[in-house]
């Protein structure tokens, strides 16, 4: 992606497709958006976590701390007031990234309607989307299952959000 963006700007393409951070970054600099995902698919399941449910069903309780980590890390980077740290800490471990790529990424990561979700619940109809469009152009071609339910169990959720501390 670093690639395209750079080739972007120095005149070597006339378009490519990007996503966070780099099409904000891009329309700083003047550059248009012609068009976004989710105006051409509507809703998309982007941001998951995942792993195979042999491996949860027998490591149960390491996924629900898994998940109540993740949880409260996204709490911490979501709170205004750590904000800063979460940039610094964002351009230590990513040096090589362009000027406000990390500011733009938090904006983006962290926006109410399309950033990750505060409680990590998964949008059904946007994993619809996922399923469908991955049966359709997923290589190499797979039989997949349809329903949600094949492959979201949001019990680990609902217990690492449930605590009986």
């Amino acid at each position: 992606m670093q690639q395209r963006f750079h080739a972007l700007i120095a005149g070597k393409q006339a378009g490519a497709l990007f996503n966070s951070p780099f099409e904000g970054l891009l329309q700083e600099r003047g550059f248009n958006l012609l068009d976004t995902a989710i105006a051409v698919i509507g809703r998309y399941q982007g941001q998951v976590l995942a792993t195979r449910r042999g491996w949860a069903s027998e490591h149960r309780s390491a996924a629900i701390a898994f998940i109540r980590a993740l949880l409260e890390a996204l709490a911490w980077l979501r709170n205004p007031t750590n904000r800063t740290a979460a940039i610094a800490i964002f351009k230590r471990h990513q040096p090589d990234n362009v000027a406000g790529a990390a500011e733009t990424a938090h904006v983006v990561l962290f926006d109410a309607q399309t950033g990750f979700p505060a409680d990590g619940r998964i949008d059904p109809q946007a994993l619809e989307k996922v399923i469908e469009l991955r049966a359709r152009y997923g290589v190499p071609k797979l039989p997949l299952a349809r329903g949600v339910s094949d492959y979201y169990e949001p019990a680990y959720l609902e217990q690492a959000l449930f605590r009986a501390d």
